[in-house]
């Protein structure tokens, strides 16, 4: 059907529907009558059930069409409506409307609000007349097990809805598509791709607004959804164009938040008026496992995010088995960690005890990311970066992935390895050890006196080496080069996992501890 077709379509059935809510009060419609189990009898409901109306996402089941008949509702474009305190919210999947109503024991009266007029399909535009129809004529209502019938004043069905369980946003976090433009309409654009919220256990809400960090608090009664006084950093950001503006049309929906549902992946927060302001959808957390991170900024404690000359040696990889580990500066750290939705927490953290003075800040740099990576309470993963936040929703450390060579892509060479006294060491055998991986599971290089092979296996981040035999021969230069040798060869097999960032190639064992580290070169 092409646009002009639709277009007139939809005029049509809005024109119908105006009709129809104006006139039905003299000339119902005929309608299907229903089963004896939906009529309304005296004394079938008692005061629970007259109660338990309220504070429920309804789903729509069916409705009254224009001749009486009664039609499934459209398994793709789910309608639903949610009462409570005396107003109502509607959604039939192509526009919003808003109302109030009053409950007498088994009596509804419901007064049709506000509405978006959006252009629908036609399927939708016909479901959309049946729910409205139903809603501006509903006398009386029933509720079993767990569905909610609407029946005219003659006791005729209208529609049926069925009760959804009730969303639980606690630990969550999402990403915005599309925003109340203050128009009239949704909106999405770059900046919204960049917007995340995050529901904290604590009653606390915090996010990145598109330019600015926001927190505060936040309350959940049933469908209703009220936000707290926001506090935001006070950036500004030149791009992506009109980030500013979208921010700010952002965080006011926000704060005028009302409602809210949940129906398939889509988080939808309303107005007071029954108006949609936001639409989410599940952020990305999958990823926090299968990426080696690498620090791009990291809060100072004096109110902003730094970079520094340490920040990027500064790495984070996330094992499966709930293990972190990585470098934080100077010396390398491991610990534990738990995720639950969008919460995280870190450690303790154990971390080796080397001193070191180049780059300048190095050691007091390690010192705030470790305090920090402590400190994490969430987490979001948006636009290929993990930000990590605390208990109150300032951000504390923002990651990016370390980009890779690849295990295959060049040979390495040995720059320092793990001397079993707490320490990485480099000597004059060091520069001759090699490594060179094999697309065939094969690896292959120079010990320091002895050639070697053996074969290797990854996944994702794992590895495993050996068992690698080598050739035989006694050295005695340069001094201490068996020793080295025999060092490499034990750590070589006993690595775990990897890393590849910034030209280097650094094998860890299970513990997370750092056990070789080379960089490209014969």
């Amino acid at each position: 059907m092409n646009k002009k077709n639709l277009t007139q379509l939809t005029l049509l059935a809005l024109t119908a529907l105006a009709v129809i809510i104006a006139v039905a009060a003299c000339a119902p419609p005929p309608m299907e009558m229903p089963d004896e189990n939906a009529q309304n009898e005296s004394g079938s409901q008692n005061a629970a059930d007259m109660t338990a109306i309220e504070g429920i996402l309804w789903q729509l089941g069916s409705y009254a069409d224009v001749d009486g008949k009664t039609q499934p509702a459209l398994a793709d474009a789910p309608a639903t409506l949610i009462l409570q305190h005396g107003q109502f919210v509607g959604d039939t999947h192509c526009n919003s409307v808003a109302g109030e109503y009053t409950l007498e024991g088994d009596k509804i009266t419901m007064q049709l609000g506000p509405s978006t007029l959006r252009a629908c399909e036609p399927d939708i535009a016909s479901q959309e007349s049946g729910m409205m129809f139903g809603l501006s004529h509903a006398a009386s209502y029933q509720i079993e097990n767990g569905k909610l019938t609407l029946l005219d004043a003659d006791g005729h069905v209208l529609l049926t809805f069925i009760k959804q369980p009730a969303p639980d946003l606690t630990g969550s976090t999402w990403q915005l598509i599309s925003f109340n433009d203050g128009k009239g309409g949704m909106e999405s654009n770059l900046t919204a791709e960049n917007i995340t919220i995050t529901f904290g256990e604590d009653g606390q809400v915090s996010g990145n607004a598109g330019c600015n960090d926001f927190s505060g608090s936040y309350q959940i009664d049933g469908n209703r959804l009220t936000f707290g006084e926001l506090a935001t950093t006070r950036k500004m950001c030149a791009k992506p164009e009109g980030v500013m503006e979208t921010e700010q049309a952002f965080l006011k929906n926000l704060s005028d938040a009302a409602t809210f549902e949940v129906v398939g992946d889509a988080l939808t927060l309303y107005g007071q008026d029954g108006g949609k302001l936001l639409v989410f959808q599940p952020a990305e957390t999958s990823s926090l496992t299968g990426t080696p991170w690498r620090l791009q900024s990291f809060n100072n404690g004096k109110g902003g995010m730094a970079t520094t000359l340490s920040t990027s040696k500064i790495t984070a990889i996330f094992s499966e088995d709930g293990r972190i580990a990585g470098n934080a500066g100077c010396n390398n750290y491991s610990g534990g960690y738990q995720v639950d939705g969008g919460s995280i927490a870190i450690g303790p953290l154990a971390a080796t005890e080397m001193y070191c003075q180049d780059p300048p800040d190095v050691m007091e740099t390690e010192q705030t990311f470790l305090k920090n990576l402590g400190n994490a309470a969430s987490f979001t993963i948006a636009n290929d970066e993990l930000t990590l936040f605390d208990s109150e929703g300032a951000k504390l450390l923002v990651f990016v992935p370390a980009q890779s060579t690849g295990l295959t892509d060049a040979p390495w060479r040995l720059q320092s390895f793990n001397n079993g006294k707490g320490g990485m060491e480099s000597n004059l055998a060091t520069g001759a050890i090699t490594a060179v991986f094999g697309e065939d599971g094969v690896v292959t290089g120079f010990a320091g006196c002895n050639d070697y092979h053996g074969e290797y296996q990854t996944d994702g981040d794992k590895i495993t080496v050996g068992p690698l035999a080598a050739t035989r021969k006694m050295c005695a230069e340069p001094e201490g080069v068996m020793e080295t040798e025999q060092t490499f060869l034990q750590n070589f097999q006993n690595a775990a996992s990897f890393s590849i960032e910034n030209e280097r190639l650094t094998l860890f064992d299970a513990d997370g501890n750092k056990l070789l580290v080379f960089e490209p070169g014969q």
